[in-house]
């Protein structure tokens, strides 16, 4: 049983029952972040009526914190409603009688409701010469003046208040204002910096006493130039105090949902800001940028984010993305004005209307107000909800999938994606075996391929699948659970011939997943063949995932596309679909991760150790340089613009860009075992070589002997290499030769065609 009560924090004793229901709550139990228990009963409704804060029939200021009884098991319990997350959730406003609002806040986590008198409250704003000129309304004795103060400094105005009866007027000296130079700023860095300097503002009272000064929370920012780049603007706070500053941040005034499930932000600009600008949308955890095109009608903006296909036409990754307007091209005056990306912020009008939620392609995408007024898009699991958080996998992989167990095995292949699993997928389909094709996607982005059905990642039907397939191919890691059962074949196509050190051989360095390690002999004796590259890799191979099994020495099924008959069309398909320009030399760029460089579990932050500009200057007019982060890598490139650069990243097979890349470049990744089947000449940005070498991952060859081209160290060094290719070319022939017969050897075409015999047998 729940009984919500509302406690005076200023009058002892005083409290006041708040009507409660039950309600379901499995979000509950999927933010809990636990395996044992669920909370879908824990959830609860609470009606507050604004008229049950009176005090003896009056509306009186003061603060009331929100309790809650539990009575179960023969005792009471009472604790305090907390913000569910840090920092606290958003303030919200209500306006009361004449003089009076109703905002709920946290203080110290916990939600309190304040019941708050305001002396007076700015209604409008107009500017007259240099001062901004404030018009509102009092509600109390009139003030003397409004002060303007900010922290860690020593500026401070004194602005009179003038006007007669109960309307006021006040004039700030903006360009007084703006001449006080900028505080430095301490901004977390997933919102960054505002671009504004924040002045509080308070009345000064007859007495000497100070209080805060309210704003209608529909009041316009105003955005007035005061000269220095900057405007001053004046408008509520989340909590409806009047806030002046001097930004030139955007700020969205409208926020909606179409019926076509596009997300329509509309909003005001800096009066310099008039160039090109676009959208930014800044993944919270991953450092993921996605961009979005912005209409510009003079000092305002609109953009339309598509949530289904934002990302080059994929769906945005789930979790928490933070809104910014980034200005590009060229400003007012005709210069170039690339500019650092700026949050988009909300006014108080827009609290009572966000959150804005609205399902798109399966999953719920939320418009809201995080850290004050910044503006974010959050996008839920893919997964349902009886299929998320910890509890709810444990009780998948603990119940559900055993019982799937039990179940006859079905003919259907299970294809974990990866370039070589979907040649393998092609030459079943080419054969027309009998067999049931599923896909596993991440996050809705992965690209089925055609004769396939989707199995979204742990997912109720993935764990089913898992379970119940006879044949399962994957290039990567199996989840650790997994059991092969009887009757199951499950061939493990790794992902390229190893360059790096893997598995066991790091044993010892800073590097060496202990976890993994711990189980990877368990995991390993799960496939029941292993597909070697090379016939160099077999033994490498082996020893580095601990595995005892059978051997296929079959090559890369992922490389057959580089021997097919039609691999021209498919070039020239290819190239067609990132547009690329008929003359142009195409060079792929696409350097590995970095351990030392790790973001969350298995992810990592992406290094942009090539200087995209210099190589634009200098290889533009005849290059297009095509980028492609590593797939355990994630950020923004920086400068990096179209139509120079290329980002393929999110291309769904690594091989095809091969097939239209005239040069690769890279540092240490496997693509250059696959690359020289092409012939084609190959650069190696080694900027880290020692450091990688000796104290990051390090290799299991003797790289810098068998490196089939130059070891560049700049930017400088790499440009001047595409400037003289044949020249390099011909230098390296006899490395490059020989790395073709030490390590393509069994590269034919017909890979696949071997797995799937295998597979099939």
């Amino acid at each position: 049983m729940r009984t919500g009560i509302l406690k005076s924090l200023d009058r002892k004793g005083v409290v006041r029952r708040v009507p409660t229901r039950n309600v379901p709550s499995p979000a509950a139990t999927e933010d809990s972040g636990q395996e044992l228990h669920s909370y879908d009963h824990s959830g609860f409704s609470m009606t507050v009526d604004p008229d049950r804060l009176r005090v003896r029939g009056r509306r009186e200021p003061g603060s009331w914190q929100l309790d809650v009884l539990l009575a179960g098991h023969g005792t009471v319990r009472r604790a305090a409603v907390r913000a569910p997350e840090q920092p606290a959730e958003q303030a919200l406003v209500r306006e009361l009688d004449d003089g009076f609002r109703l905002v709920l806040t946290y203080r110290r986590g916990r939600l309190v409701l304040e019941v708050v008198a305001y002396h007076a409250r700015v209604e409008s704003h107009r500017a007259e010469g240099d001062e901004v000129v404030l018009h509102g309304r009092l509600h109390g004795p009139r003030p003397t003046s409004l002060r303007l103060t900010r922290a860690h400094s020593d500026a401070r105005f004194d602005c009179p208040v003038e006007g007669t009866g109960d309307d006021f007027a006040v004039r700030l000296p903006a360009a007084a204002i703006a001449a006080v130079p900028p505080a430095e700023r301490h901004e977390p860095r997933e919102v960054e910096a505002p671009h504004g300097d924040r002045w509080q503002a308070e009345l000064v009272l007859p007495d000497g006493s100070t209080t805060s000064m309210a704003a209608v929370l529909a009041l316009p920012p105003g955005r007035y130039p005061v000269g220095t780049g900057r405007e001053l603007c004046a408008t509520a706070d989340e909590s409806g105090r009047l806030m002046v500053e001097l930004t030139r941040q955007p700020v969205a005034d409208s926020v909606r949902w179409t019926d076509g499930g596009s997300l329509v932000v509309e909003g005001t600009v800096a009066d310099g800001d008039r160039g090109e600008a676009e959208l930014v949308l800044r993944h919270g955890s991953r450092h993921e940028e996605v961009i979005v095109g912005v209409e510009r009608t003079g000092g305002r903006f609109t953009a339309h984010v598509d949530p289904a296909a934002a990302d080059g036409g994929l769906p945005l990754r789930s979790g928490r993305w933070h809104v910014l307007l980034r200005q590009t091209g060229t400003d007012g005056t005709g210069t170039g004005a690339d500019t650092e990306a700026a949050p988009v912020r909300t006014p108080a009008s827009l609290a009572g209307r966000l959150p804005l939620t609205r399902a798109c392609q399966g999953r719920d995408h939320t418009a809201d107000r995080r850290f004050g007024d910044r503006l974010i898009i959050d996008a839920a699991p893919l997964l349902a909800r009886d299929e998320r958080g910890a509890y709810r996998q444990g009780q998948l992989r603990t119940v559900h999938y055993p019982k799937q167990r039990e179940l006859p095995l079905k003919e259907a292949v299970l294809y974990f994606d990866g370039d070589s699993p979907r040649a393998v997928q092609e030459e079943l389909l080419r054969r027309g075996a009998p067999v049931a094709h599923l896909w596993v996607t991440q996050d809705g982005r992965t690209a089925v391929p055609a004769g396939a059905d989707g199995v979204e990642l742990h997912s109720a039907a993935w764990y089913e699948a898992l379970a119940r397939c006879r044949r399962i191919v994957t290039a990567g890691h199996l989840p650790d659970f997994f059991e092969r059962r009887s009757g199951q074949t499950v061939v493990q196509t790794w992902h390229g011939n190893p360059l790096k050190r893997i598995g066991t051989d790091l044993v010892g360095s800073p590097y060496a997943d202990h976890s993994r390690l711990d189980v990877l002999a368990r995991a390993s004796a799960q496939w029941s063949v292993l597909v070697a590259p090379s016939r160099r890799a077999t033994a490498r191979l082996s020893r580095a995932l601990a595995y005892r099994g059978e051997l296929l020495q079959a090559g890369s099924p992922a490389d057959d596309l580089l021997f097919a008959d039609d691999r021209g069309k498919i070039a020239d398909r290819v190239r067609a679909r990132l547009g690329l320009p008929p003359g142009k030399r195409v060079v792929l760029y696409a350097p590995t991760y970095r351990d030392h460089l790790g973001l969350a579990p298995d992810g990592y932050r992406h290094e942009q150790a090539l200087d995209l500009r210099a190589a634009e200057a200098a290889l533009g007019d005849d290059h297009v340089l095509l980028v492609r982060r590593h797939p355990r890598a994630a950020g923004p490139l920086p400068d990096a613009r179209a139509p120079f650069v290329v980002d393929v990243s999110a291309h769904p097979q690594v091989t095809e860009l091969l097939l239209v890349a005239d040069v690769l470049v890279t540092d240490y990744t496997s693509l250059m075992f696959d690359f020289a089947l092409t012939g084609r000449p190959m650069l190696f940005h080694v900027y880290d070589l020692e450091q990688y070498r000796d104290t990051v991952r390090g290799f299991c060859v003797d790289f810098e002997a068998i490196a089939p081209g130059p070891l560049l160290r700049t930017t400088e060094d790499v440009v001047g290499a595409l400037r003289d290719l044949d020249t390099v070319t011909e230098r390296h022939a006899r490395a490059y030769a020989a790395f073709r017969e030490a390590y393509c050897d069994l590269d034919d075409g017909r890979a696949a065609a071997r797995v799937a015999d295998r597979l099939l047998r």
